[in-house]
């Protein structure tokens, strides 16, 4: 389906409109025919003949109920014609991300487009990586776009998203990014469960326990253990071997 460019002006959209329809071969006074049998003039789907004249002062746009009567007469995607009037349905989770919420609420991942093209990177290295540090410049560099569908290797799998509500931090702090859980055991048997940053090795230890009771350490797991405990505040410090 030919899409709307951002920048085209209402006079262009109009004449976009009139070409969708055209592939079907309809007019726009066929299709307002074809949506007074299929939902009625009095509901919110009608679509008015005068369409095109109501475009041109730029204040009008479809509703929502229109674009869906467009979407079932033209049998093409209703997200097709959402982004013909400008509409990308694949900004609503990062809009659900800006929203602050209160309760943890799931999020929409599945709204992006398989059918449109992304930026893309390739290897610089073909073979074995640097095993030192570099800049990600001398790893990648940028190729011709993909289209979404092309990227099979990469789906989520049934991944689940949230966005964790702010009363709920922390109630479930494990779920926050960048944060690690896992269990300590010790070698008299006892286990605490603790929730870290990105560093691990600084636990809060029970009284009496220190590293050299450690036995083990079971990752991801302690959520809902009532030992939980959350690690001390720690920082990074840099600093420069030229002055030692």
């Amino acid at each position: 389906m030919p899409l709307h460019s951002d920048t085209e002006s209402n006079a262009e959209l109009a004449d976009r409109v009139k070409s969708i329809l055209a592939t079907k071969r309809l007019t726009l006074h066929q299709a307002s025919q074809i949506s007074a049998t299929l939902f009625g003039r009095g509901t919110p789907y009608y679509l008015h003949h005068n369409l095109y004249y109501d475009l041109s002062p730029g204040h009008f746009s479809p509703s929502l109920f229109q674009l869906v009567a467009f979407s079932r007469i033209s049998d093409y995607r209703l997200r097709d014609w959402l982004r013909v009037f400008g509409f990308h349905i694949e900004e609503i989770p990062r809009l659900q991300i800006q929203l602050r919420s209160k309760r943890t609420a799931f999020l929409e991942s599945s709204l992006d487009d398989r059918n449109l093209s992304v930026p893309w990177f390739q290897s610089l290295h073909p073979g074995a990586l640097p095993t030192d540090i570099v800049p990600l410049a001398h790893l990648l560099e940028w190729t011709e776009p993909r289209r979404l569908a092309s990227l099979s290797a990469f789906h989520d799998g049934g991944f689940l998203y949230a966005q964790i509500g702010s009363e709920d931090a922390l109630a479930f702090p494990e779920l926050l990014p960048g944060n690690t859980i896992f269990t300590v055991v010790f070698a008299n048997g006892f286990r605490q469960a603790c929730v870290t940053g990105n560093a691990v090795d600084f636990i809060r230890y029970p009284p009496g326990k220190s590293p050299k009771d450690v036995v083990a350490v079971i990752p991801h797991e302690g959520r809902r253990d009532d030992s939980l405990v959350k690690a001390p505040e720690w920082y990074w410090c840099l600093y420069s071997e030229a002055l030692e």
